[in-house]
């Protein structure tokens, strides 16, 4: 019965590690210049709940308030 499992080109696997090792050092690089720190995710969240805060109550607002209200319950009918 043949062997079908053949022998893994070590030559082939080296550069692989050597590509694979490159790619996840400038994918790192890439992410780095995107990391938050926990105070900087902190002040994002502050920032993000006084301007929702803001545009709720009708004051001028990084973020765009929409009307989105049910102007009567449904009752059923489909109209």
């Amino acid at each position: 019965m043949p062997d079908l499992v053949k022998p893994p080109n070590l030559q082939y696997a080296a550069a692989a590690a050597t590509m694979i090792g490159f790619c996840f050092t400038q994918v790192e690089a890439a992410l780095y210049k995107v990391q938050l720190t926990g105070a900087k995710v902190l002040h994002i969240k502050d920032v993000f709940h006084s301007e929702m805060e803001r545009g709720i109550h009708q004051q001028p607002s990084s973020l765009q308030m929409e009307n989105t209200y049910i102007p009567e319950l449904p009752d059923g009918t489909g109209e």
